[in-house]
């Protein structure tokens, strides 16, 4: 999967735009126990993480109680429009690829196998130059038409239906180990990380030890998986995505505890 369709997904759904049902659970095979264990008094559940950004509670007739995935389809198709939804989103059990690409995007590396939108066509550009390699600045072309999609996004709105199914995330993200966590608090952290990815130079070394490419410079080979895609973007493109996820997250955290991101420090990715 190319750099820009995975930090598209995560966009997408910081802005609100991919909600499905979907559960996937599998039960592991038991044994008869030989005799009955004695009886042990239940440990007490583990308290639950304070909420730090609560979002609000969903309307007794929300349509994210119990109605299918193709509901919700249908109103993303909408909102986002025919070809944007056909060209990049992969609408298979969206939910749970979204919050687990979200979720992995601070870390070293995130899991292509659950890339929640369609890869772009083409090749990663690179330009050999004195005997270096460098990222080509033409790479930003091939992303256009993505990036379009993302700036004519409505973020007010998008809030509005992010909030109206926000049900669906939480459980995915519980789901996935995560009782007692709220998912809109890591969505805003993850949105700050992104946020404070500071600017890379305007030439970008490469080296290429194996068959893929890898940062020259060892702070930004060692950057988080999420920040390492906005720095292949162009700086016009990460400035669009920059904003739409700002904006958003201005709709998504609680005011009262301040809007503003933290500033930039270091390129080193959350643990």
């Amino acid at each position: 999967m190319t750099p820009l369709r995975l930090l598209a997904a995560a966009a997408l759904l910081a802005v609100g735009a991919a909600i499905a049902w979907w559960f996937w659970r599998g039960e592991a095979g038991r044994s008869a126990p030989v005799a009955a264990p004695p009886a042990e008094t239940p440990a007490p559940p583990a308290a639950a993480d304070p909420v730090l950004h609560p979002v609000p509670e969903p309307a007794a007739d929300s349509a994210a109680q119990g109605q299918p995935d193709e509901s919700f389809n249908d109103a993303l198709r909408r909102l986002l429009g025919a070809r944007p939804y056909e060209s990049f989103l992969i609408p298979d059990a969206l939910v749970r690829r979204l919050v687990i690409t979200v979720d992995q995007l601070p870390r070293e590396r995130v899991n292509s196998q659950l890339r929640p939108v369609r890869r772009t066509p083409g090749d990663f550009l690179v330009v050999e130059e004195g005997g270096r390699l460098l990222v080509s600045p033409a790479n930003q072309d091939r992303y256009d038409e993505a990036m379009q999609a993302l700036a004519a996004l409505d973020l007010p709105l998008m809030a509005q239906l992010y909030f109206r199914y926000y049900p669906l995330f939480q459980q995915a993200y519980t789901d996935m180990g995560n009782g007692g966590r709220h998912f809109n608090d890591r969505l805003v952290e993850v949105i700050d990380h992104l946020l404070t990815t500071p600017e890379p130079p305007l030439v970008i070394e490469l080296v290429r030890p194996r068959v893929y490419y890898e940062y020259a410079d060892p702070n930004l080979e060692s950057a988080s998986a999420g920040r390492k895609l906005l720095l292949r973007l162009g700086a016009e493109h990460r400035e669009t995505v920059k904003q739409a996820l700002s904006s958003f997250r201005a709709e998504i955290a609680d005011r009262n505890r301040g809007a503003e991101p933290p500033p930039a420090e270091s390129l080193e990715p959350l643990p």
